[in-house]
């Protein structure tokens, strides 16, 4: 049982072990290669056409999200099925979620219940960069 610490954007994350002497360590580290695409990349084929409501016009339809957002989301979801394994294997007592602020909700969203009561700090920074001793540093002593 111990605290995890995620550190992610939209492209890479960082599962760490928060040990008791406050140090990091470094257990598992995550890519995702689509992230680093151009829309145009990952989209194949033009969007779709629909009529309009009234009169005999067609117009463009656009996706709901576009598909760079659409990578990101499945990201998130890898990554909190990955969360759940960890809090169902008894390992986790305590999440510590650090992520680039637009990639967290994301990430939120795909949490469970379950695994979210278990989120002890939320951090809207994109730490995924920087040395283990400077992500320490942004961890208060009190948790």
């Amino acid at each position: 049982m111990g605290t995890w610490v995620l550190v992610a954007d939209g492209g890479r994350a960082r599962l760490l072990n928060l040990e008791k002497d406050r140090s990091l360590t470094e257990v598992e580290g995550f890519i995702c290669p689509e992230e680093r695409l151009r829309e145009q990349d990952l989209t194949s084929d033009r969007s779709g056409r629909s009529f309009d409501s009234k009169g005999g016009g067609r117009h463009g339809m656009e996706p709901a999200t576009s598909q760079q957002e659409q990578v990101a989301i499945e990201f998130a979801k890898e990554l909190a099925e990955r969360l759940e394994a960890l809090r169902n294997s008894g390992a986790m007592d305590r999440l510590v979620l650090i992520a680039a602020p637009a990639f967290l909700g994301h990430l939120r969203a795909k949490i469970s219940d379950e695994t979210q009561s278990l989120i002890a700090l939320s951090i809207d920074k994109d730490l995924t960069q920087h040395k283990l001793p400077e992500i320490a540093d942004h961890i208060p002593a009190a948790l």
